[in-house]
C-alpha cells in the first residue's frame, strides 16, 4: 500500500531574546547554571475560537470579561477581541452585546467563505461503512455559502483527491466515485476477535483472553490449541490496529498541514470508524504533533463516526451468552469496539481543538452542526506574559463564564513571532514538486490524456485550471515522475491576472510508455499554494492493427473556449461537446479501412442519445475522428461517451469516457 509522501514542518524562525549587558570578563573554576532567558516586553497572541451553545449554535456577542485565558498555566488578559462571521450560520446573541472596538465589545465582521476538507478515513472504514455520512454530505454541500470551498481526500491516499473547489457537482462526483471504499482485513479468521479485544489481550488482560477463549473454544473445538491459537490471532490484530493508527495519524497530520496555506477559517471533517489508542499505550507523543501542527494551521478539526444496529446472524435464535466475564456474544463485543474506538477519534479530535460526534441514524443534522458551530470565530488578543527565548509553543487554555456554552480551542499556540520561516514562493513550490501529495491554498482542476507521439514516445496531455477569482498572477510548476521516482519531463509557467475567466495551463509532456504521477503546483500572488498529483498510464490501447488514444473529451462555453473535462464533470456553462479519438495504423496501408463510432449513452439504463459514424482522416501516420454530440437536452445524470473502432466495418474493439451532468448546485 502507497501512501501521501510525509509533508515536511518548515523550521521555526529564531526568537529574539533580550539579555543583560555582558559582565567584564572573569575565569570561575567553574559556571553556575544559566537561568531561563525570556523576552522582553508584551505581545499579544492571536487565538482564533468558536463559542458554540448546546445546540452547536455559535454564540455571538460576547465581551472579553466573558473569556478567560491562562497561557502555560497562568491567568492573561484578553485585550482584543473580534467576531468574524462567514457562512450564513444562524448564531445565539448574548445580552449586552456591543459592537465597539475596544477591549470591552466585540467588533462584528462578515467575511468571505470557509475552506472545508472532507477527510474519508478509508484506512478504518469498510465497504459500505461510510455510505450514510457520504450520502448526507452530499445532501448539504446546498446549504453551503457560496463562497465557501470544498475539497476531498483520503487518508490511504489512494481514493480521489479533489483541492477545495466552490463546483458543487465535482465534490458530489467524488463521494460518488467507487475508488473512495474502505478496506477489510479479516486477521482473526477463524475465530471472531475485535480490536479492542486484541489490543487487551496484547496489553495482558487476563480477563479479555477469558472471554474470548470462552465464546470461540466451544466443543469440539479442542480448547488447549485453540487458545494458543487465539492468542497467535490476538496479536495479529492488535499488531495491525497499532500500525493503523500510526497511519491514521499521520495522515490527519499530513491533511492538516496541507491546509496551512489556504485561506482562513480552515475546516477538517474525518469521516471514520474511529482509531485505536490501546488503554496502556502512551499515545502523547503520536498526538502532540497533531495538537501543534493543527495549532500552527489555526484548522479546525471534526470527526464524525457512524454507527449502525449490531446484529450477528450466526446468534440468530440463540441466547446471549454470559460466563464468568460477563456477556461475551459477539454483538456485545462488537458494541464495545464501537464506543472503543470512537473514544480514540473522539481524544484526536480534542487534541487537535474540535470534537467527533457519534452518528446514529441520518448524519445531516452533523453536518449542519459543524457548518454551524464554523460560521462564526472570536478573534482574542491575549497577553503572552513572559516567554522563554526558545520556547516556540505555548499551553493554552479558554474558558467562557456564559452559563451552557462552550469554548472550541486549541491547546496550543504558536509564540507571537515564531512564525515559520518564510521561503521564496518559488522555492516552496519546487519543495512541493519534490515532495508530492497535496495542498488546498489554491483550488486546482486537472484532466489528462493520453496520445501518440513519436520515436516510440507517447504524449500526456494535461489540461489545468484555477478559478478566476484566484488572486493572480500566478507561478505553476509541473513534473512527471516515474515509477523510480525520477522526474522525468518539468516545467514553469506564469499567468497574468484573470480579467476574463478561469486561469488555464495546458500542455503535452513527451514520455516513454510506463506509468507516471503527474505533479502540479500552483502559488498565487498573496502566497497560497495547491498542488495535486495524479497518476498516469501513458500507453495507447491495441486494438489489432491499430493503437488508439485516450477518449478526449472537450467542452465548449459561450465564449467557444475548449476544455478538458475535469474530473469528468460537464461544466454547468458548457454548450457543447467535443469527444475525439486518434489512431495510429501500424501501416499506411491499413488507414482506409479504418472507421469510428461514436456514442453517447445513458449509464444507468446504455440507451443511446446520440450517434456519429466518423470516417478518421489525418497524415503522417495519425488519423482523428471527431464528433460533436448534443447536450442542450440532457438531464442531470451520469454518461459514457463509448468508442467503437471497425476495421473494415468490424468491430475490433471499444473505449469508454464517462463524465456527468450535475444539478445546478449552490
Amino acid at each position: 500500500m502507497s501512501f501521501r509522501a510525509r509533508v515536511a514542518m518548515l523550521a521555526a524562525s529564531a526568537a529574539f531574546a533580550v539579555t543583560p549587558s555582558a559582565a567584564p570578563q572573569q575565569s570561575p573554576p567553574s559556571s553556575p547554571p544559566q537561568a531561563p532567558v525570556f523576552r522582553a516586553g508584551v505581545d499579544l497572541i492571536a487565538l482564533d475560537v468558536t463559542v458554540v451553545d448546546r445546540n452547536g449554535a455559535p454564540v455571538k456577542g460576547l465581551t472579553a470579561e466573558a473569556f478567560t485565558a491562562r497561557v502555560d498555566g497562568q491567568p492573561r488578559a484578553v485585550r482584543t477581541l473580534e467576531y468574524v462571521e462567514y457562512g450564513a450560520g444562524a448564531g445565539t446573541m448574548s445580552s449586552g452585546a456591543s459592537a465597539s472596538n475596544t477591549a470591552a465589545g466585540a467588533t462584528r465582521a462578515s467575511q468571505g467563505g470557509r475552506v472545508i476538507v472532507i477527510l474519508f478515513d478509508d484506512l478504518s472504514l469498510k465497504p459500505g461503512d461510510a455510505e450514510g455520512l457520504t450520502i448526507a454530505a452530499e445532501r448539504v454541500l446546498a446549504s453551503l455559502d457560496d463562497d465557501d470551498l470544498v475539497g476531498l481526500t483520503t487518508t490511504s491516499g489512494l481514493g480521489p483527491v479533489v483541492s477545495p473547489t466552490r463546483d458543487r457537482a465535482a465534490i458530489i462526483a467524488s463521494l460518488r466515485n467507487k475508488k473512495l471504499v474502505g478496506n477489510y482485513l479479516d486477521l482473526a479468521t477463524p475465530y471472531f476477535i475485535t480490536i479492542k479485544e486484541g489490543v487487551d489481550i496484547w496489553e495482558g488482560r487476563r480477563d479479555a483472553l477469558g472471554a474470548v477463549i470462552d465464546r470461540e473454544c466451544q466443543p469440539p473445538i479442542d480448547r488447549t490449541s485453540c487458545m494458543d491459537s487465539v492468542r497467535v490471532a490476538a496479536r495479529r490484530v492488535a499488531t495491525w490496529a497499532f500500525r493503523r493508527t500510526e497511519m491514521q495519524l499521520d495522515a490527519m497530520k499530513q491533511t492538516i498541514d496541507a491546509m496551512g496555506r489556504a485561506p482562513k477559517p480552515r475546516v477538517v471533517i474525518a469521516l471514520s470508524n474511529g482509531l485505536s489508542l490501546g488503554a496502556n499505550r502512551a499515545y502523547t507523543e503520536e498526538l502532540e504533533p497533531i495538537t501543534r501542527a493543527a495549532a500552527s494551521a489555526e484548522v479546525q478539526f471534526y470527526a464524525l463516526a457512524e454507527v449502525g444496529e449490531v446484529i450477528d446472524i450466526t446468534m440468530a435464535g440463540r441466547p446471549l451468552s454470559s460466563g464468568r466475564y460477563g456477556l461475551n456474544d459477539r454483538p456485545s463485543a462488537m458494541r464495545a469496539e464501537n464506543d472503543y474506538l470512537l473514544s480514540g477519534i473522539q481524544t484526536v479530535a480534542s487534541a487537535a481543538g474540535g470534537d467527533a460526534f457519534k452518528v446514529i441514524g441520518q448524519a445531516d443534522r452533523f453536518f449542519r452542526r459543524i457548518y454551524n458551530e464554523t460560521s462564526g470565530v472570536y478573534r482574542l488578543g491575549v497577553e503572552s506574559g513572559p516567554i522563554k527565548a526558545e520556547q516556540r509553543f505555548l499551553d493554552i487554555k479558554v474558558t467562557t463564564n456564559r452559563s451552557g456554552a462552550t469554548v472550541r480551542a486549541h491547546r496550543h499556540a504558536l509564540v507571537p513571532g515564531a512564525t515559520a520561516a518564510s521561503e521564496p514562493v518559488e522555492q516552496q513550490l519546487r519543495n512541493r514538486l519534490a515532495q508530492g501529495g497535496i495542498a488546498f491554498g489554491v483550488p486546482i482542476a486537472l484532466a489528462t490524456a493520453v496520445r501518440g507521439g513519436s520515436g516510440g514516445a507517447v504524449r500526456v496531455a494535461v489540461d489545468a485550471q484555477m478559478p478566476a477569482s484566484t488572486t493572480g498572477p500566478l507561478i505553476a510548476l509541473y513534473g512527471l515522475v516515474d515509477a523510480k521516482g525520477a522526474m522525468v519531463e518539468s516545467g514553469r509557467r506564469e499567468l497574468s491576472a484573470s480579467t476574463t475567466g478561469d486561469y488555464r495551463v495546458t500542455f503535452d509532456a513527451p514520455v516513454a510508455p510506463g506509468g507516471y504521477r503527474l505533479r502540479f503546483a500552483v502559488a498565487d500572488a498573496t502566497g497560497n499554494i495547491g498542488a495535486v498529483q495524479h497518476d498516469v498510464n501513458a500507453t495507447l490501447t491495441r486494438f489489432d492493427r491499430v493503437q488508439v488514444s485516450d477518449v478526449i473529451l472537450t467542452s465548449a462555453g459561450a465564449d467557444g473556449t475548449s476544455r478538458f473535462l475535469a474530473l469528468d464533470a460537464l461544466p454547468a456553462g458548457a454548450v457543447s461537446l467535443r469527444a475525439a479519438v486518434e489512431l495510429y495504423p501500424d501501416q499506411p496501408a491499413d488507414a482506409p479501412g479504418m472507421s469510428v463510432r461514436l456514442a453517447l449513452l445513458r449509464a444507468d439504463t446504455s440507451a443511446t442519445v446520440a450517434a456519429r459514424d466518423v470516417v478518421p482522416a489525418g497524415t503522417d501516420g495519425t488519423l482523428a475522428a471527431v464528433a460533436t454530440l448534443p447536450i442542450g437536452g440532457l438531464e442531470p445524470a451520469s454518461y459514457i461517451v463509448q468508442v467503437t473502432v471497425l476495421d473494415r466495418g468490424v468491430p475490433v474493439g471499444t473505449l469508454m469516457a464517462p463524465f456527468r451532468k450535475s444539478i445546478a448546485v449552490r
